[in-house]
């Protein structure tokens, strides 16, 4: 979190391999059975947030956040 007066600006970004279950509600698996082994899945995710602070009881939030998962739809 970066404070700007009154405003801030949030950011986050995970990357790795085997987070499908701990990012978001289990968006992707974590790995997939290949034969006797499991292949831990990539995946990237993150947001950017700017919030502005109209009055002490009113403020707004712009979010951009994104999920990639390198699922090998073979398995």
């Amino acid at each position: 979190k970066i404070n700007l007066g009154e405003d801030n600006l949030k950011f986050m970004l995970t990357q790795g391999k085997g987070l499908g279950r701990y990012v978001g509600l289990n968006v992707a698996h974590g790995a997939v059975l290949n034969g006797d082994e499991l292949d831990a899945i990539d995946s990237t995710s993150g947001f950017v947030a700017y919030q502005h602070k109209w009055t002490s009881q009113w403020r707004s939030t712009f979010l951009y956040s994104f999920f990639s998962a390198d699922n090998n739809t073979d398995l």
